[in-house]
């Protein structure tokens, strides 16, 4: 009986918010989360939280979703693709208001680090940054920080902040002003931007991982098709597409992979033609049966590191984890300086619940120096996350030995 009813459970977390399961911990999660909330409510039987769940209650499933997810942020976080984005602000905003959504905002520090930067660039913006958890958006609001969340903001975007007589920093009215905050589901359509033309930059950082690859596909067309003429979509790190999304090219802006919306690959509708008047098909003679072609040899798989490499990572996608780790493991094994392949097995790791085997593969990408020359011959759409996936393999490391 608690079975089916935890079944019911995860299917409604996969139908209504896209999330992945398998991803390392999930389940444990969600396990803590029925412990404690049942002793929170002084509670002899777990079940009860799970049903109220399984119910849909709105307060229980948002209490959930943060157990999970972790809606946890810092201002300026990733301070070299901050770097991009203000100097795409400085060249876009040219007399005019950009339109900036933050998607997955957390708590809010993303979508305040946007407003940070417009005071400094001096470059109006409309900031709405949204998320699935109503407890994160209400932090977001009340605007007030620890310390420890400014520790990578430049020293003039920090002197903007107030220092509160209880120690703690707060987000000043001049801010606050430019961002908005919304409820939003990554699985619903994106909310219109407010010159209806679409949206100038969209931050979505971060928050891939928790999808299923094709979910997490779906998601990032949905954000793309929202852009406006040339409007960009900037992922975080660890969240790794295999395909650029319809209507979009990824550039290389300083070593960092951007979406951008392209319309001159955008089809016009094809104009409707009349119909061809049918002409009579004059009848031939039966064509003479032609002997069969000899059977052609079967190809192995062989042993090239760059086919098992591929195969590993769609494997991956499709959620095929034993797949995943049979072929990275031997790509590695044939081309030991393959540091995209350490990364995967640790991606592929961590989602099977397996830390200590995850860290170990991204300590090791992380060692190699990430040198570009082992790209070579990867296929473009995967040599194009090489720098994303070298931050993501030093991030990982630094988080084991902090």
């Amino acid at each position: 009986m608690v079975l089916n009813r935890r079944d019911a459970l995860e299917a409604r977390l996969r139908r209504e918010y896209g999330l992945s399961l398998d991803r390392g911990g999930a389940r444990r999660s969600i396990d803590r989360f029925l412990e404690s909330r049942a002793k929170e409510l002084s509670l002899d039987d777990p079940g009860v939280v799970l049903d109220r769940l399984v119910e849909g209650d709105p307060d229980e499933i948002d209490r959930l979703l943060r157990a999970v997810t972790v809606p946890h942020s810092w201002f300026h976080r990733d301070p070299d693709q901050w770097r991009l984005v203000e100097a795409w602000m400085r060249e876009r905003g040219v007399g005019r208001t950009l339109d900036v959504w933050v998607p997955a905002c957390a708590t809010g520090e993303d979508a305040y680090t946007v407003a940070l930067l417009a005071l400094r660039t001096r470059v109006p913006v409309r900031v709405l940054a949204t998320d699935i958890h109503g407890g994160a958006l209400a932090t977001a609001e009340r605007a007030i920080y620890g310390t420890w969340a400014a520790r990578e903001l430049p020293a003039d975007l920090k002197a903007r902040l107030v220092e509160r007589d209880d120690g703690r920093l707060e987000v000043p009215e001049d801010v606050r002003g430019q961002v908005s905050f919304a409820r939003h589901n990554l699985m619903d359509v994106p909310p219109p931007s407010a010159n209806g033309a679409g949206w100038d930059l969209i931050l979505c950082r971060n928050v891939l991982f928790y999808f299923p690859q094709p979910t997490a596909a779906d998601v990032v067309t949905r954000l793309a098709g929202s852009l406006s003429k040339q409007g960009r979509l900037m992922l975080g790190a660890s969240d790794m597409l295999h395909a650029t999304p319809p209507g979009c090219r990824a550039l290389r802006v300083g070593e960092r992979l951007v979406i951008e919306r392209d319309d001159t690959h955008r089809k016009a509708p094809a104009k409707r033609e009349p119909p061809p008047t049918p002409k009579p098909v004059p009848r031939r003679a039966a064509p003479r049966p032609t002997p069969p072609a000899p059977p052609r040899p079967v190809e192995s798989d062989g042993l090239d590191s760059v086919e098992r490499f591929v195969r590993g990572v769609g494997a991956l996608s499709t959620g095929d984890l034993e797949g995943a780790l049979t072929h990275l493991r031997a790509a590695l094994f044939l081309r030991p300086g393959l540091w995209p392949a350490a990364v995967y097995l640790g991606i592929t790791h961590e989602r099977a619940g397996q830390r200590a085997e995850a860290e170990r593969y991204f300590a090791r990408a992380a060692s190699s120096g990430a040198p570009s020359d082992e790209l070579a011959g990867l296929p473009e759409d995967l040599r194009a996350y090489g720098h994303e996936l070298a931050a993501l393999a030093r991030s990982k490391s630094r988080r084991r030995t902090a």
